[in-house]
């Protein structure tokens, strides 16, 4: 196979390779080498895998702090089409299958040579790789999407563009605070708890320039998985200007930029479909809904295949968390515990999948008040979830044949 090929080739340049059968073992291999603190310099990724492609583990790979110094090599079939990878801003470089050895090699050192695609050069912003982007749509007002998961990136982008925002995805705020340098923007649309500088400092940075240089003020809006009392208080106070929870419905979204968008444009949808009431194909084990219809719905009504793009996003993502869960409960670091645990639920509540979005809430409180004495059972539990969420996904008409996945995650 090509795999076999390939482990051969690098082997014999005395290089230390290990081989992955799908997307998910692929995030599990270099998570596990990233906690151990070897990460793998480079990945060799297919485009045509089943179920999350090339491209799709890339951007999975891309959000990962841990994994931004690895380089991505793209590995297509001449029947695909040769197109220049390091274009996507995602890989740092590209082959032709069958791969010659002299070709592989002169590739492996050609990207070793320059910074990875995941690293920021010389300050700038890289462009974003938001899958799920259509094409034509979205030419209005640009909006500042600040988020760091990447499920909730694709749902936030596409709404936009649905109403006619043009959409540009940052995932922390120190790239936020880049790109508000180089280019005006509409709104900022801020996540709140994000790694390196969270949604309040970045908002309180970014007010703090507008006094220093006389700018204008420009309306940044909430977007938190915390409904807690207080929470709106907490957000107007660092400087914001609105409050939107999550998982997000697209007319909110509309509705809450057009009360500070000069000429918002046109929505291009419509008001879309009426979402159900909030429901679920399933009951949880420990009582929780497992999925929630209403969400699911509002997925759906983005159209094209965004669904089915969204849950191989979700599954390869988390692999990660629960690697990264797993190995900060090892050593009782509650802080990362619960980063990975409010990441988890996030992109759980987006994608509808509540009963899991619940067990990694309950996770996340657990952490705060650094009493991890359950957590072990909750991770198991979270597990056992992620493995019944999988199954009522595939078995919903719009969602492909997803086998082996749900095995594959911790």
């Amino acid at each position: 196979t090509n795999r076999t090929i390939l482990r051969q080739q690098l082997s014999s340049w005395k290089m230390v390779c290990r081989v992955a059968e799908d997307a998910a073992h692929a995030m599990d291999l270099l998570m596990a080498a990233a906690r151990a603190g070897k990460p793998y310099e480079v990945a060799l990724i297919d485009l045509n895998m089943p179920d999350v492609d090339g491209d799709q583990l890339a951007c999975a790979i891309r959000v990962q702090p841990a994994l931004r110094d690895t380089r991505l090599v793209l590995l297509s079939s001449s029947g695909n089409g040769h197109r220049d990878a390091r274009e996507d801003g995602a890989f740092d470089g590209s082959l032709v299958k069958p791969v010659r050895q002299s070709q592989l090699y002169e590739e492996i050192q050609m990207v070793m040579a320059g910074d990875p695609a995941g690293a920021v050069e010389n300050g700038s912003t890289p462009a974003p790789v938001v899958p799920g982007a259509a094409p034509g749509e979205g030419a209005g007002p640009p909006v500042l999407v600040v988020e760091d998961t990447l499920v909730n990136q694709v749902v936030v982008s596409r709404m936009l563009q649905k109403s006619g925002f043009l959409a540009q995805v940052v995932e922390n705020g120190h790239k936020a605070l880049d790109a508000l340098s180089s280019r005006s923007y509409a709104a900022i649309l801020m996540d709140c708890q994000m790694p390196e500088l969270d949604g309040y400092e970045t908002t309180r940075e970014v007010r703090r320039r507008e006094r220093e240089q006389n700018g204008r003020r420009i309306p940044i809006i909430a977007m938190t998985a915390n409904a807690m009392k207080g929470e709106r208080e907490r957000c107007l106070a660092a400087g914001m200007d609105d409050y939107m929870t999550k998982p997000l419905r697209k007319q909110t979204v509309r509705d809450t930029l057009t009360r500070w968008v000069c000429c918002p444009p046109a929505d291009l949808t419509g008001s879309g479909t009426t979402p159900p009431p909030n429901g679920a194909t399933a009951t949880g084990r420990d009582g929780p809904e497992l999925l929630q219809e209403a969400v699911i719905a509002e997925v759906m009504d983005l159209e094209g295949d965004v669904l089915s793009e969204l849950v191989s996003l979700y599954f390869a993502e988390a692999a990660g968390h629960m690697a990264e869960l797993g190995d900060a409960i090892a050593r009782a670091d509650t802080l990362a515990v619960g980063r990975a645990a409010h990441k988890l639920k996030g992109a759980s509540g987006t994608l509808g999948a509540a009963y899991v979005s619940h067990l990694a809430s309950e996770l996340e409180t657990a952490a705060k008040v650094g009493d991890l004495t359950g957590a072990d059972d909750l991770v198991d539990r979270l597990g056992r979830g992620l493995e019944h969420t999988h199954e009522a996904l595939r078995s919903r008409r719009a969602e492909p044949d997803i086998d082996g996945k749900a095995s594959a995650l911790p």
